[in-house]
């Protein structure tokens, strides 16, 4: 019995050091992310605030697209573990969802959607219909276009058509005129001899 209470001992305090030690690591990633989440948030007001951002009102996608160029920007995003490539393709979508009745979104939502778009992050579902969202505004977008194209092309097809229409049309006149003189002529001519 004595060596039972000894093993059951020594599981349960394996048992409680196994949980301590998942609690601190949850911790630890807990910290971490706020941290990342801090330092992010932190360099992006600086650099907005060097490009005379007003923060209060809101980021336009004007405002977003210029800092996307520069490479303190950059830098800051790489940092943070995204993608600046991913992030300028993302803009559209990210102020389609977010944005308020103005067209901008609050530094924070910008923030949290940067942190979205680092690659470490597991893909979730709501991802993957962002994704699509993307892909549709993107082949809509397309479609548009290529209807447009085919459209003006038609048009140019068209007018050039009637243009071959109406030259032959005159041709054929111009023809019928000189065919119409020749037998007039012809004509004339038949009955001068008569005489």
């Amino acid at each position: 019995i004595l060596s039972f209470i000894a093993v059951a001992y020594v599981l349960l305090m394996n048992m409680l050091v196994g949980v301590l030690v998942e609690v601190v690591q949850a911790i630890a990633v807990i910290e971490k992310e706020g941290i990342a989440v801090l330092s992010l948030a932190t360099d992006l007001r600086s650099i907005m605030l060097l490009n005379s951002i007003n923060l209060e009102t809101g980021l336009n996608k004007e405002c977003i697209e210029d800092l996307v160029g520069q490479a303190e920007f950059a830098a800051v995003v790489e940092s943070a573990g995204a993608d600046v490539h991913t992030v300028t393709d993302m803009l559209h979508s990210m102020f389609e969802d977010q944005s308020d009745e103005d067209g901008k979104i609050s530094i924070e939502d910008f923030v949290e959607a940067i942190l979205n778009l680092r690659g470490a992050n597991p893909v979730k579902v709501k991802d993957v219909k962002s994704q699509l969202r993307a892909i549709k505004v993107a082949v809509k977008e397309a479609e548009v276009a290529m209807r447009g194209a085919l459209f003006d092309e038609m048009n140019d097809i068209r007018a050039a058509l009637h243009h071959h229409m109406m030259q032959a049309a005159e041709r054929d006149d111009d023809d019928n005129q000189t065919v119409t003189d020749c037998s007039v002529a012809a004509v004339s001519e038949g009955e001068s001899s008569h005489f």
